[in-house]
């Protein structure tokens, strides 16, 4: 694989993950307030699931199971560690409810997709590209 390939595919993912990662280590965040902090793992963790995604398919669109599940799996496992992470930051805490809106996130991220896929496939006209990038 190219280089400029790899990075296309997986520089997304790991720039999101990096930056996951730094806001977990601020002691404060500036959305803690009124349920923000939940819409926000929510949006998140939806779209590294679909960067996850993305990168797994090779950049086509031709979704496949495994590989969809494989993309909610690997960003609930980092909601997980996420959190872990933060019961070691100084004026954090690790909280199951972001959890839960990671995993939400998650899996709405790839279901939006599969919908949208699958409604691509149905719709009259040439084929889609399932090689090319997206």
């Amino acid at each position: 694989m190219k280089v400029r390939s790899f990075l296309s595919l997986w520089g997304p993912v790991l720039f999101l993950l990096g930056l996951l990662f730094y806001l977990s280590s601020l002691r404060e965040l500036p959305i803690e307030s009124r349920g923000l902090d939940k819409i926000a793992h929510f949006t998140a963790y939806g779209i590294l699931a679909v960067l996850w995604l993305r990168a797994l398919h090779g950049g086509a669109w031709d979704l496949r199971p495994r590989l969809a599940l494989l993309a909610v799996t690997l960003t609930v496992a980092y909601g997980a560690s996420d959190e872990l992470h933060q019961r070691f930051v100084l004026g954090r805490d690790a909280s199951i409810l972001d959890f839960v809106a990671d995993t939400l996130g998650a899996a709405a991220g790839i279901g939006i997709v599969w919908v949208v896929a699958r409604a691509r496939l149905r719709a009259p006209g040439p084929p889609l590209d399932s090689g090319g990038g997206v």
